[in-house]
Order: C-alpha cells, then sequence, then structure tokens
C-alpha cells in the first residue's frame, strides 16, 4: 500500500523467478491516483531484496507485506497419514487445516509397499489364482471326484543325493477334497526372478493321481512357483496336510538323477543291465523287525548316484556298507522289473 504526501517514487524487487532480474512493484507520485492494494510475484527463500528510488523528496506512507496466500506457500508443512487397504490421506500437525483427499496407492516397484506412505499392500486378495497360471491350468479342468490319491513329497535343496526327503499319501476322500479346494482357491503373488530363485531351503511337490491313472504335479521351491513361462510367482500359503489326516508315510531319495539302473547278477554271467527305474518309485520305511542271518539270493541290485543299493529280498535292501535295512512299500523290485522292462522294449 502506498499513500504519497510529496514527491514520486519508483519501487523495485528482485524476482528469483526470473533469474533475479528487478521487477517493477510500481511508480508512485503524490496526489496521483495510488492503488489500495498492489501484487508482487512469486519468491523463494525467507529473504527478499526491494528497491526504492526517489525522484525527488518524498513524504508519506509506504506498507510492503507478504499476503496470507505468499505465506502459507512456503510454510513447510509436517504430517503423517491416514491409510486403509486402498488409500492414503494426509493430516498435518503443524496446525494448518487438512485437505480432506485420500489418494490411491502406488506401489511402481512390485515391493508391497506403497511409493508415498510406505504402507503394506497385502497380496490378498490379488485374483493372481494358482490355478490360472501357465501350467496349472488343469486345476481348472479336475474335480475332487476324478483324484484318487494324493501325495505330498518335502524335501531339502542343495543336499547330498542318498539324503532322505518325506513322502506322505492320502486317499481319504475328505482329506482330498480339503487339499484340493486349497490349491484350487490358493493365492499368489507375482514377484521377480532374483526373489523366485531360493539357494538351499526346501522344496514340495504335491502329486495329484488321477483314477484313470494319469499324473498331476506342482512343485514349489521355497514357496514360490515358476511357471511354464519362467515367471515367478510367491504363494499365500502352501496347503499340507494336517497331524490328524489320514495319510501314510514313507521316505525317498533325495537324487541328482531321474533314475537308477536296476542290475542282475547271478554269478552264471558277467553282471547285466535289466532296466531303468523311475527314482521317484522307490519309497520306503525303514525295517523294524530282525532279518534272517542267511539272505536269499536274491540277483538284483540298484546303481544310484549315491552308491549302490544290494537287496535281501525283492522288498527288503541296504545301501552297501551301511547296516540299516529298508523295506518297499508299493511295487516291489519283481513288479518294477517287470513294469519298466516291459516299457523299454
Amino acid at each position: 500500500q502506498v499513500n504519497l504526501e510529496v514527491g514520486a517514487l519508483n519501487i523495485q524487487y528482485k524476482d528469483a523467478g526470473f533469474i533475479h532480474q528487478d521487477q517493477l512493484l510500481g511508480d508512485f507520485v503524490a496526489g496521483g491516483e495510488m492503488p489500495i492494494n498492489g501484487s508482487g510475484g512469486y519468491i523463494e527463500g525467507d529473504k527478499i531484496t526491494v528497491t526504492f528510488e526517489s525522484r525527488s523528496h518524498i513524504t508519506g506512507e509506504i506498507i510492503i507485506a507478504f499476503t496470507e496466500d505468499a505465506i502459507r506457500q512456503h510454510h513447510k508443512h509436517t504430517f503423517d497419514y491416514i491409510c486403509d487397504e486402498d488409500t492414503h490421506q494426509k493430516y498435518y500437525t503443524c496446525g494448518c487445516p487438512t485437505v480432506d483427499i485420500a489418494e490411491e496407492h502406488i506401489n511402481g516397484d512390485a515391493d508391497l509397499f506403497c511409493d508415498i506412505c510406505g504402507y503394506y499392500m497385502s497380496p490378498s486378495p490379488t485374483n493372481y489364482f494358482l490355478r490360472n497360471q501357465a501350467g496349472c491350468e488343469w486345476l481348472n479342468e479336475i474335480s475332487t471326484v476324478d483324484i484318487a490319491k494324493i501325495k505330498i513329497i518335502n524335501e531339502a535343496v542343495g543336499i547330498e543325493p542318498g539324503s532322505p526327503k518325506n513322502i506322505s499319501t492320502t486317499v481319504d476322500e475328505t482329506v482330498i477334497a480339503r487339499i484340493f479346494e486349497e490349491y484350487y482357491w490358493l493365492d499368489t503373488w507375482p514377484i521377480s526372478q532374483a526373489e523366485g530363485e531360493v539357494d538351499g531351503g526346501g522344496a514340495i511337490t504335491v502329486k495329484f493321481i488321477l483314477k484313470n491313472g494319469t499324473e498331476k504335479e506342482l512343485y514349489f521351491n521355497n514357496g514360490n512357483y515358476r511357471d511354464s513361462q519362467g515367471n515367478y510367482f510367491d504363494l499365500l500359503y502352501t496347503p499340507q496336510f494336517n497331524a490328524t489326516d489320514n495319510v501314510t508315510k514313507a521316505y525317498g531319495f533325495v537324487s541328482n538323477i531321474g533314475v537308477y539302473e536296476v542290475w542282475r547278477e547271478d554269478g552264471t554271467t558277467e553282471p547285466y543291465c535289466v532296466c531303468e527305474v523311475p527314482v521317484n518309485e522307490l519309497e520306503f520305511i525303514c525295517a523294524e523287525y530282525e532279518l534272517p542271518a542267511v539272505a536269499t539270493e536274491y540277483p538284483y541290485f540298484i546303481k544310484t548316484d549315491f552308491g549302490v543299493l544290494g537287496f535281501y529280498s525283492n522288498d527288503i535292501f541296504f545301501i552297501v556298507g551301511i547296516g540299516q535295512y529298508y523295506e518297499l512299500v508299493g511295487k516291489n523290485l519283481d513288479e518294477l522289473i517287470a513294469e519298466y522292462s516291459i516299457a523299454a522294449e
């Protein structure tokens, strides 16, 4: 505001927005028509340079002040966030009135944390159902009534061949229905390759053996699924059998190869390979009974990637050099030889 009684005055200020050039606030002459309110521009920082240029002796009154909007513009708010699953909203802790506007969370780096407020964005529900991922579509094509048996295999990853893995199997219709439903509705979340490729830890294989003889399989490494197109997904959880479920338990061997060679040695000819048996066919339990001192002359043995399996009979075997005996469950070795010799032919 300017009210000159005598003289004339030019007022300028340096505007940071124009590379510190002088900007004119106004030319004022006593007795002339003077504005009640002048106007300035945007400034930065907490200081401004104002120049008064007089053309003669002057008397009067000049008031220069920041407007309320300018003060608010340069005030630095302090604030916290109010968040829910979908949005965040600032509320000011500096005494300024809060703007009642909620904004959606933003997650550009897919780390499940909002890039603005840091809120953890739960992956559930996401509708990335396992059954819709490449390689798992068959979950949409079968139902509980198609399944004869479910087998869940738990094993450590990256350990020595010959180490045991745990195998649990059920034919209980109630248990089958529950496990199938849990995998059918299982939700997942896309993750990066670096997050999906985990060394060590544990792996789970879930096999659905159908009544028509076909077998469907799911494999999870450390709770992650790699689809048939190379994409990785983190499971919401990994359904397993409960402690009270009606299941049978056995062991298998951790192996780096897919098949074992079955050899025959009867003393009449040189030992020779009769067939190859898939590693997963060898399921066993620890033999809990005494064996006769003299074994039958059973002519077969198996070569593995951790040693030789010698056989006391068609279902009792041992790892050569180790005293523990094991008993095959399911098919015995005679049945496996008959099946896979025919398959080889």
